[in-house]
C-alpha cells in the first residue's frame, strides 16, 4: 500500500498544487485509518474529518454548516434511494456523513448537502505519498520550503503531524 495513490477526485502534483498556491500537509498514516470510517484530525488550527472507502481517501471540514457541530462524529452511512413505497436501495456503501446533533446529512467526497445541493460541508484535496495521507492547504507565508514536508509521528499512528 505504499506508493503514490490519489482519492477518486482530480489527482493534483505538488508542482500542480504549487501553482495553485496549495500545499500538501501530512494528516495521517493510510493504515491507521478504518475502512468506511473516519478519523478526525488538527492541521494548522482546522479540525478534518479523513475518510477511507474502497481505496479512496476524502477530507472534510469537522464542521456541520448549520450550527457548527462536530459534523465527523457523526454516523457514516450508505445514500438511501428509492422510487416508490417499499422500493429502498442502498447506494454507494459509507458514502454520507449524518451530522450527530440534527441529523442534516452531507456526501462525504463532495460535502454537499443530500437535501439542498447550495449548502455544503468544506472539502479538501487529498494525496497519499508513501502511506501517509497529505491534504492540500493554502499555503502560508511561513512555508518556504518547495519540498512536499513528511510526517514526523513516524509509526505511531496515534499522533497526528
Amino acid at each position: 500500500a505504499c506508493g503514490r495513490r490519489y482519492s477518486g477526485r482530480t489527482p493534483v502534483s505538488f508542482m500542480e498544487s504549487s501553482r495553485q498556491n496549495l500545499i500538501a500537509v501530512p494528516a495521517c498514516r493510510l493504515d491507521a485509518l478504518v475502512e468506511a470510517g473516519c478519523q478526525v484530525v488538527s492541521i494548522r488550527g482546522k479540525s478534518i474529518g479523513i475518510f477511507h472507502r474502497d481505496g479512496n481517501v476524502s477530507a472534510l471540514a469537522n464542521r456541520c454548516p448549520h450550527k457548527g457541530a462536530p459534523l465527523c462524529l457523526g454516523r457514516v452511512r450508505p445514500r438511501v434511494s428509492g422510487e416508490g413505497p417499499a422500493t429502498v436501495v442502498h447506494d454507494n456503501e459509507g458514502s454520507i456523513i449524518k451530522c450527530p446533533w440534527h441529523q442534516w446529512e452531507f456526501e462525504i467526497e463532495s460535502g454537499r448537502s443530500t437535501f439542498d445541493p447550495k449548502l455544503r460541508v468544506v472539502t479538501y484535496q487529498t494525496t497519499v505519498v508513501d502511506g501517509v495521507v497529505q491534504v492540500l492547504l493554502p499555503a502560508q507565508p511561513s512555508d518556504q520550503s518547495k519540498t512536499m514536508p513528511r510526517c514526523s509521528a513516524g509509526n505511531d499512528a496515534s499522533r497526528s503531524c
